[in-house]
């Protein structure tokens, strides 16, 4: 047994000239069997002898005739450092032996080792290795794993890439290496030449020692694959948001059989990736659908060539999230007419988190009822008695079937509907348009008191609002005040975009607040609003004591974008009085996919949503859907309502299993007091289904 020795010299880090002169090379190829056949036919023949082949004739013990090139072992060393000294020994490993099937062949100067630094505040040691092909043969792909045969041992830090060859000598699954001869063309280890590379080790504690095995393909470029390199992921995973995984994968034959992710901990099983093109390859959407703890983890790439069995191996490192939402999933057993919603904020009382959607009801079938679904309380769907008996006295008015719905505080909710009325039926208008405010209550039911008069609804005509007028869409503030958007879906009339708005705790048309008229700012594209092309609005109320002023939200279709025009409203007069009229901001929504924004919502400001934690601006939830082979995806992307920011997204519609697939998706509300958005959907089975994402 021969060893070498390079020692500390200095202080601080440490540096050192080459020594050495001589390694093992140990073979088990079948090319190793050709040469040793044809080298032992030469010597007959000429009676000559080559200095630079070994003298060796029996390799049948380390042969394995596999068909094609397979890393074989050229040499193994132990390696010993002492860190007081500043010294670094290496030896012939001979009692590898055992484990390793090989056979010597011993060549002056075939590897060198030079201590290069070593850091005592880190733990890092740096060498640098040099190993040489003496013989007349080229090799390729040389490669020297690091084994550790102990679990305190060294650890290699620099890694290339991992593989399972040898690990049953090895206190671990999979063996890290280091690749030589990657800048030359095929990865060549071509007869006469050297080659180097820096190897950076963290040096943990006694045991100072680990092992060092040089393998080579011979005769030609090995069949499995030769490197994974450049992995990275989209970001941070967690239940409701992904992560993609993309890596490139390199094999000389190009026949790779499968790459893949061994996520067992993150999704319960593997993740397979599929090639985008040339030698790169991405992941499917990740979810931590195991509940997996918060914390940065590494996961195998496994590339696995069709004629091998050995698999090349790399790691990626994702961080898991603490899950920001929990989603929960309820069917809604209802005949839904529209399955806009309203969600009534109540904490703590009887009907808090409560669903509200227009429904037929289990007996009328004729869709003038509203269903209510607690998720939390109730369990199943309550049917509000029929809408067709909401004022006896006038038989004809009925206000069915709802269009949109939204519900405040206390259970208030609003509608709005196409309302038959004969008398303009004579005059040729098919339809009267109707707002309607009501009270759900605890038992639950429609509230009758006061009794239903004109107050209660109201065809809202005269010289502030032109007679072919209609609601588009209702909704609430954050302190139980309701508000409709009117037009008349075109600009011919003085009066084509208004804003109504109730005050609070009263819900009656004899108390409309103010009305907000935004004709100066129809038209198209930014900062104007087309009426046609509205689909949804909210709003929330800055000031209602002395200078009324609220900031109205307006999703509307822009081309082939969407976009919210955001308006702040004033108003100094009461009942019809004076408003002022504001445009704030755009908000574009529009992204690189076919988009089809459906409906917003604002979340009252909240110090502990560390994606927006202003205490003085909401967050703006935008749902939408994109049309894809598979019939229509749905998401929801969160906003900063002041800025216009782009937050997160719920739902994303990337990858073959998006949160909301194959889905019809119809519209959301939030709950404001819990802090939760509500989405309404049908899947493929036509289920009328309620997704709700509570905040953690």
């Amino acid at each position: 047994m021969t060893t070498y020795n390079t020692t500390n010299n200095t202080s601080g880090s440490v540096q050192s000239e080459k020594s050495g002169l001589i390694r093992t090379i140990l073979a088990k190829s079948l090319l190793a069997l050709i040469i040793t056949v044809l080298f032992l036919a030469n010597i007959a023949c000429s009676g000559d002898s080559n200095p630079v082949i070994p003298d060796e004739t029996d390799l049948s013990s380390v042969i394995e005739d596999t068909g094609s090139p397979e890393p074989t072992p050229l040499g193994l060393l132990d390696v010993t450092f002492d860190p007081a000294s500043g010294s670094l020994e290496y030896t012939d490993a001979r009692s590898a032996e055992t484990y390793i099937n090989v056979t010597p062949f011993l060549w002056d100067d075939f590897v060198t080792i030079t201590l290069t630094n070593y850091d005592a505040v880190t733990k890092i040691l740096e060498f640098e290795m040099e190993i040489e092909n003496p013989t007349i043969y080229d090799a390729y792909d040389p490669r020297v794993l690091f084994l550790r045969t102990d679990p305190d041992a060294p650890e290699l830090v620099n890694i290339n890439d991992y593989t399972e060859h040898y690990n049953a000598y090895s206190c671990h699954e999979i063996n890290p290496f280091r690749s030589f001869c990657k800048f030359e063309t095929g990865r060549i280890f071509a007869a006469g030449t050297s080659h180097s590379e820096n190897f950076e080790v963290l040096i943990q504690g006694p045991p100072y020692t680990f092992e060092l095995l040089i393998m080579a393909a011979l005769p030609g470029n090995t069949e499995e694959c030769y490197e994974i390199a450049g992995q990275w992921n989209t970001g941070p995973v967690s239940a409701v948001q992904s992560t993609i995984v993309y890596a490139t994968v390199y094999d000389h034959q190009n026949d790779i059989d499968q790459v893949y992710m061994d996520t067992t901990i993150l999704t319960g099983g593997t993740t397979p990736m599929v090639n985008i093109g040339g030698d790169l390859f991405m992941s499917a959407d990740i979810y931590n659908t195991q509940g997996l703890v918060p914390g940065d983890y590494w996961f195998r790439i496994h590339a696995d060539s069709a004629n091998t069995t050995w698999d090349l191996i790399d790691m990626v490192l994702i961080e898991v999230l603490i899950d920001p939402w929990i989603k929960d999933e309820f069917p809604l057993t209802t005949d839904s007419c529209s399955m806009d919603i309203g969600v009534i904020s109540d904490p703590g009382g009887p009907r808090d988190s409560q669903i509200l959607i227009s429904d037929s009801g289990t007996a009328t079938g004729s869709c003038d009822a509203i269903s209510a679904y607690d998720p939390y309380y109730a369990g199943s769907n309550l049917y509000v008695p029929s809408l067709s008996n909401l004022d006896p006295p006038n038989p004809d008015y009925n206000p069915w079937p709802v269009v949109r719905i939204d519900a405040a505080k206390s259970g208030a909710f609003s509608i709005t509907n196409a309302n038959y009325d004969p008398f303009e039926m004579i005059l040729g208008q098919m339809y009267d348009n109707y707002q309607v405010w009501s009270v759900f209550d605890a038992a639950p039911q429609i509230h009758l008191n006061p009794s239903p008069d004109s107050s209660r609804y109201t065809n809202i005509t005269g010289p502030n609002l032109h007679p072919l007028a209609f609601p588009i869409d209702v909704c609430d503030d954050f302190d139980g005040g309701q508000y409709t958007l009117f037009t008349t879906a075109g600009n011919n009339c003085m009066k084509d975009l208004l804003l109504v708005g109730t005050m609070p705790d009263t819900y009656t048309h004899d108390r409309v607040k103010y009305i907000g008229n935004l004709d100066a700012w129809i038209g198209s594209g930014a900062g104007h609003v087309d009426p046609e092309a509205v689909k949804a609005i909210d709003v929330y109320v800055v000031d209602r004591e002395e200078y009324f002023s609220a900031v109205v939200y307006i999703l509307e279709e822009s081309g082939t974008s969407y976009q919210v025009e955001v308006f702040s409203v004033g108003d100094t007069a009461p009942g019809w009085g004076f408003d002022l009229v504001e445009h704030l901001l755009t908000i574009e929504i529009q992204n690189d996919f076919e988009y089809d924004g459906l409906d917003i919502e604002l979340l009252p400001a909240n110090p502990d949503y560390d994606e927006n934690p202003s205490s003085n601006f909401p967050t703006l939830c935008v749902l939408s859907e994109i049309p894809d082979n598979a019939g229509t995806r749905g998401q929801v992307d969160l906003f900063n309502a002041y800025t216009g920011a782009y937050l997160e997204n719920l739902g994303w519609y990337f990858g073959p299993d998006p949160l909301f697939k194959n889905c019809e998706m119809h519209y959301l509300d939030v709950d404001d007091d819990n802090w939760e958005i509500h989405v309404t959907w049908k899947g493929p089975n036509g289920v009328p289904m309620a997704t709700v994402f509570t905040h953690t």
